[in-house]
């Protein structure tokens, strides 16, 4: 790997830990809309990281938000299950 693909990895992790500090993470109930993903996307897009680099981030990010708040929930509910949606 080169420098320049290093610090791109690294700017496109941050980016994304960055949107799921912002919602990504919040539970299944309060899932994003179509059009916040999309825009998260394009913002993704506009930074300079290539489509398919994009479309894996944001897609990561939203399973392990509903893996999180989908496991939190059944934690709460007393039910000894865990999902891992292994995407």
């Amino acid at each position: 790997m080169t420098g320049i693909a290093i610090r791109r990895g690294l700017r496109l992790g941050a980016a994304v830990a960055g949107l799921a500090a912002l919602g990504f993470a919040a539970p299944a109930s309060a899932q994003e809309a179509p059009a916040e993903v999309a825009a998260v996307e394009i913002v993704c897009i506009d930074l300079g990281f290539d489509t398919s680099e994009c479309t894996s981030a944001v897609s990561s990010a939203l399973v392990t938000g509903i893996e999180g708040a989908t496991n939190a929930n059944l934690a709460a509910a007393g039910i000894g299950v865990v999902v891992d949606l292994d995407i």
